[in-house]
């Protein structure tokens, strides 16, 4: 497959991250639970997450220019997940809001003592990114690009 795209020879970004987001909420708990019992948690908080976006913050948090490019629900966990983003100082150009979509969110249970982690997720199907609507221009706004494995032919466009 290729491309008909002329690379700026300087670009504005060190990373372009491409794939999903999510708000993500951990619960920390001494073990997992046993069906039909409770358990009073460790910890809580809300986060944002997903592995494209996670990456450009961690980019970011290292120093570099970097860029995300998704779908995000326009409800209010689509809300917060685009904050978190702007909010860390990634670049959001790269973001469209899906009108009535319920954005990407997880429930994580982390066991205190090993770490072990049980994800509980949803993703509304309006949030799939097609590859027509892979803006090539802002990939090649930088010098590397992240894909997340998600959004297969998206990816592939990238």
């Amino acid at each position: 497959m290729g491309l008909n795209v002329t690379l700026p020879k300087a670009r504005p970004f060190d990373v372009v991250g491409l794939g999903l987001n999510a708000v993500d909420h951990l619960c920390v708990v001494p073990h997992f639970p046993e069906a039909d019992t409770k358990l009073k948690m460790l910890d809580f908080s809300i986060q944002g997450g997903g592995q494209a976006a996670t990456a450009m913050v961690a980019c970011k948090r290292l120093g570099l220019k970097t860029r995300y490019i998704g779908n995000i629900g326009d409800d209010a966990m689509g809300q917060l997940s685009l904050r978190s983003l702007i909010d860390e100082g990634v670049d959001t150009a790269g973001v469209t809001v899906v009108a009535g979509a319920r954005n990407q969110l997880a429930f994580i249970m982390i066991e205190q003592h090993t770490g072990n982690r049980t994800i509980i997720w949803d993703r509304d199907q309006r949030l799939r990114m097609t590859p027509s609507a892979v803006p090539q221009k802002l990939i090649c706004s930088a010098k590397v690009l992240l894909v997340d494995g998600h959004d297969a032919g998206a990816a592939l466009q990238a």
